[in-house]
């Protein structure tokens, strides 16, 4: 999975998605960021809570595109 192969490499993701897919990096980031603040806005506070423990307070701000993807690759290796 790519995701796990570039763990915690933020630039490398978008560089392999890129290229994989033919869009230009900054839709790809811009996408992931929208995708979040959608999901944010629309996600029970109780349930963000459960994935990002205390490293993000939900009610003042929403994870970084790195923050998201590392939490959701931890939900995916539990």
């Amino acid at each position: 999975m790519i995701l796990l192969e570039n763990y915690n490499n933020n630039k490398k993701f978008y560089t392999f998605v890129e290229q994989k897919y033919k869009i230009d990096k900054r839709i790809i980031e811009r996408s992931i960021r929208y995708a979040i603040e959608v999901g944010w806005n629309r996600a029970n506070y109780k349930d963000i809570e459960e994935i990002f423990g205390n490293s993000i307070e939900v009610l003042r701000s929403k994870p970084t595109n790195l923050e998201f993807i590392n939490a959701v690759l931890e939900r995916l290796n539990d």
